[in-house]
């Protein structure tokens, strides 16, 4: 009985391919309909005792038909089950690289990707832009290759190309200063950022780079450093004492000459400290006209303060100062923000 149940079954072969095909193309409801279309086959041939069930019914009692019944439900579910896997693996994969994609885009530097041969792979629009790629085919070039499309960023290309390599070689993050023409006609200076991804046995497999343009921050350090260079001067050629205070946070900062003249004994180079104690240190007698002062300034009844007032120093005596100072930033409601001045 076994060996004629084997054989009524091995006639079933071709059934299962077609499920196992139908499964996979066609997904789990057209593979239910051909199971339903085969079962139904399979009793109308025990019945009608024609096909390959013909004598089921009468010698086997329906054993080979209930064992055909079950392995095609089984196998037809297993199939279908395993192609929807499939698909949802597929669609989380769709997913991710959209999420990725959005996110590069919404990154306002340059990125790029690059395989282990220095072939680009993606640029974002930023990166697209700096370097005019909708004007060409960069897909898949290398930088040596660009250079021949775009002979005016050979510079750029050659210096990159170089610090690609030795990225790989150090094997981590290295940041790297490139230059390249921008959309004014101009030379920008970018922070290049540039992370090697290396497979699970140490081969090389891509190349993450982010440039950021730093043109702008380095022309306000240069300003910075001009700025900071004639406040030195001014402090150091002036008998007065400079200060700066912050409306916002409260807090008050001397030059050192200032500090020397409240009798501080300044041993720091800095060439400014804090001073948040002024108002305690005022005479009870310099008060209210220097409060009515600093309210008029408040009240933006005057961008100027200047008031003469005594000031306690470190000694415990007292010092007249002539105090000037002027509002040199508001909010956009008027309301003081920064106030500098002097006291001699």
């Amino acid at each position: 009985p076994t060996q004629l149940l084997d054989n009524k079954l091995s006639g079933t072969a071709w059934i299962f391919l077609l499920i196992i095909w139908a499964s996979q193309r066609t997904g789990r409801r057209n593979t239910g309909i051909l199971q339903l279309l085969f079962l139904t086959q399979g009793l109308a041939s025990a019945y009608f005792r024609i096909g390959l069930f013909a004598d089921d019914f009468v010698s086997y009692g329906m054993m080979n038909f209930w064992a055909f019944a079950m392995l095609l439900a089984t196998g037809g579910m297993m199939m279908a089950m395993l192609k929807l896997e499939n698909i949802n693996a597929t669609q989380k994969i769709k997913l991710i690289n959209t999420q990725l994609h959005t996110m590069i885009e919404a990154i306002p530097d340059a990125v790029f990707f690059k395989d282990v041969h220095g072939r680009w792979l993606v640029a974002n629009e930023t990166a697209k832009k700096l370097f005019k790629l909708d004007e060409i085919q960069w897909y898949g070039k290398t930088d040596m290759e660009l250079v021949t499309l775009h002979s005016e960023f050979r510079a750029a290309h050659e210096a990159g190309s170089v610090d690609d390599e030795t990225t790989w070689k150090a094997g981590e993050l290295t940041l790297f200063t490139e230059t390249a023409a921008g959309d004014d006609g101009l030379m920008h200076e970018y922070e290049m950022r540039k992370v090697p991804v290396f497979s699970n046995q140490g081969g090389r497999e891509s190349l993450v780079i982010i440039g950021r343009d730093i043109t702008q921050h380095k022309i306000a350090e240069s300003a910075l450093r001009d700025s900071e260079l004639r406040w030195k001067f001014a402090v150091e050629g002036s008998d007065a004492g400079m200060w700066e205070y912050n409306f916002q946070t409260k807090t008050n900062i001397a030059s050192k000459h200032l500090m020397e003249i409240l009798g501080f004994n300044v041993i720091s180079s800095e060439l400014i400290h804090p001073l948040n104690d002024w108002a305690e240190r005022l005479h009870p007698k310099s008060k209210a006209r220097s409060e009515n002062a600093f309210q008029a300034i408040m009240n933006n009844q005057s961008a100027k303060y200047v008031v003469e007032q005594e000031v306690r120093c470190e000694d415990g005596s007292y010092k007249w100062l002539l105090t000037r100072g002027m509002v040199v930033e508001r909010d956009d409601d008027g309301n003081p923000l920064l106030m500098i001045g002097t006291s001699i």
